[in-house]
């Protein structure tokens, strides 16, 4: 699968998720971040990414993974298709609803959890 690279930071991946944008909505987007780029953020991205992450912490020894995500257009959509991806690698998915990235920290760190991600 093809995927935008300019969505991969350092410590996230940040894109556009939808499923079309009205010309007005575009203007507004372009009057505060530039050029549109178009959705780089599709459920079929975001299980890919999802089977990438499942398939490090595998590799590492572990199995438990935390996710949430934050009330965002499209957040659900692209958090089942993440869990999606970490399932298939065969770890367990702890679901936490809809929450803030520190609390997905915290969970991992309190609770021994082998990683954990906030959509």
């Amino acid at each position: 699968m093809k995927m935008n690279p300019n969505v991969f930071r350092l410590y996230d991946i940040r894109g556009i998720a939808g499923s079309g944008f009205s010309p007005e909505e575009i203007a507004k987007y372009e009057q505060w971040y530039g050029p549109f780029p178009g959705i780089t953020l599709t459920p079929e991205a975001s299980e890919a990414i999802g089977k990438a992450y499942g398939t490090i912490i595998r590799k590492a020894g572990g199995s438990r993974v935390a996710v949430g995500y934050e009330l965002r257009p499209f957040a659900e959509e692209l958090f089942e298709a993440f869990v999606r991806g970490v399932r298939s690698t065969g770890c367990t998915v702890l679901d936490a609803g809809i929450s803030l990235t520190p609390v997905i920290y915290f969970a991992v760190a309190a609770f021994g959890i082998d990683g954990g991600v906030n959509i």
